[in-house]
């Protein structure tokens, strides 16, 4: 919608690629530029969306924790698109196998 809401984006999926825990607190003070009640109603509007989860968790169950659903999280990987790809190459066996190798590397990191 708004830089403001892809930044939002950004940091909770931040937070989940270095597996950190992200509060609402958290994720409010770090939506720069963006009143608190704007920040809660953007969180809000993505929760609805069934793009983050709210959980609680420890022992404060006050405090809510931002988690971006498994189907969200496929959508960022790909940024929604489907890639084809043709190796023009005189070892096209050997570029695939090459490729493959770069692909499961940049995922296990």
């Amino acid at each position: 919608k708004s830089p403001s809401h892809y930044h939002m984006m950004l940091i909770v999926m931040h937070a989940y690629k270095f597996d950190e825990s992200l509060s609402v607190e958290e994720l409010k003070t770090k939506l720069f530029k963006t009143s608190r009640p704007k920040s809660a109603l953007m969180i809000k509007e993505a929760c609805d969306k069934k793009f983050f989860t709210l959980e609680k968790k420890g022992k404060d169950n006050r405090k809510k924790y931002v988690t971006p659903t498994p189907n969200f999280v496929n959508e960022f990987n790909d940024y929604g698109h489907c890639i084809d790809v043709m190796i023009e190459a005189k070892h096209k066996e050997l570029a695939l196998l090459r490729y493959r190798d770069i692909l499961n590397q940049k995922e296990a990191v």
